[in-house]
């Protein structure tokens, strides 16, 4: 699909190489690629960064590696990064992840001028549900300290765009919600396994791991007949309460292995505090499982209660909607059927690409 617009040479600097901003920083690449754009991906290694972390793009990606992560990383970074998208010349950046689009507008002020900055937060860092007014105040006047560049801001979800046109007023800010690729059909599902209820994501803070152990754990005290499984790895003293409450933790799997176990589950449960559009949880609806999701930022964006999934206030509440699955799975199996349908169109990867393209374009 390549577009009869001039071919660009577009750089990507992620330092966030893990979890859902790598699925989007991988996708939004193959389809610039697809369209005849000359991509170039400037990363950060973290402990969770796939070992194989060229693998997970296109041949026909550049791959440069700076170290981003980490305070004391951030003025040689910055250094270094000047330099690399001084020799690159890339007619436009996208800066990915919070880190990331401090550095990157930090570091191009007052060169490249006619280049173009996209910054995709991938769920800004003063959504975050834990922060203080302080430590708030803070992360917002960052931004507006790397503002010293211009960058149109890209929000993944209604929720993001909105929190950031509220807490940056006169930002330009645009809504571009994330994909998914199509999801292929695996031969080699269990079909044999127990009723299982997953989630997928990195252990940490963000995710709740601690409620989805409460739910594991009530589940088990109620006899429902359900096997609680995390697809992922993080803090140690979180997985440990996770697996002290009956939880399976599996570790990282590739990409291909979580879809595999989507699409052998009996249901996708999100524990999240904040989100900006969960891919793992869009995965589930195109792997046409029921999904139940925390009511916060992000997931009330990607489900609509009753209709394409379930939202929950607390763990009392995720029980009595568990319950459908042994109680009414002729219900479940139409809202996931619904979601699946209304997803294919809303998180596609051409959708999305589509929309990329149209802002380059539209910045020429």
């Amino acid at each position: 699909m390549p577009s009869n617009k001039k071919q660009k040479h577009i750089c990507h600097v992620v330092e966030a190489t893990a979890t859902g901003t790598l699925s989007m920083v991988t996708l939004l690449a193959q389809q610039q690629i697809l369209r005849g754009h000359s991509v170039t991906i400037v990363y950060s290694r973290r402990p969770e960064t796939p070992e194989k972390i060229e693998e997970c793009f296109p041949l026909e990606a550049n791959l440069q590696c700076i170290p981003m992560h980490g305070l004391r990383n951030w003025p040689r970074a910055i250094a270094r990064l000047r330099s690399a998208l001084g020799t690159l010349r890339p007619d436009a950046i996208f800066l990915h992840s919070s880190f990331a689009g401090f550095l990157g507008r930090v570091a191009t002020y007052h060169i490249l001028g006619s280049c173009k900055i996209f910054y995709i937060p991938h769920c800004i860092s003063f959504m975050r549900g834990d922060l203080g007014i302080v430590k708030k105040s803070v992360f917002i006047a960052l931004e507006k300290v790397a503002s010293v560049r211009a960058a149109t801001y890209l929000a993944c979800s209604e929720s993001e765009r909105t929190c950031i046109e509220r807490s940056l007023p006169g930002s330009h800010c645009v809504l571009i919600e994330n994909a998914v690729p199509k999801l292929m059909r695996s031969g080699s599902i269990c079909k044999t396994r127990p009723r299982t209820v997953i989630n997928a994501g990195q252990i940490r803070l963000q995710k709740n791991p601690a409620l989805f152990a409460e739910i594991a754990q009530k589940a088990k005290s109620e006899n429902l007949p359900l096997h609680f499984l995390w697809l992922g790895d993080g803090e140690p003293k979180m997985r440990m309460q996770l697996e002290a409450s009956g939880v399976e933790v599996t570790g990282w799997r590739t990409r291909e292995q979580v879809i595999d176990e989507l699409q052998s589950a009996s249901a996708f449960l999100s524990t999240s505090q904040w989100e900006g559009l969960p891919v793992a949880l869009i995965e589930a609806q195109m792997a046409q499982i029921p999904t139940f999701a925390s009511a916060c930022s992000g997931n009330r964006d990607c489900i609509d209660h009753g209709s394409t999934g379930w939202l929950y206030q607390d763990a009392d509440e995720a029980i009595k909607l568990l319950r459908k699955i042994t109680e009414d799975p002729i219900q479940l199996a139409a809202i996931a059927q619904r979601a699946q349908h209304l997803a294919s169109h809303r998180f596609s990867a051409q959708r999305y690409g589509q929309q990329m393209e149209d802002l380059l374009n539209a910045s020429a």
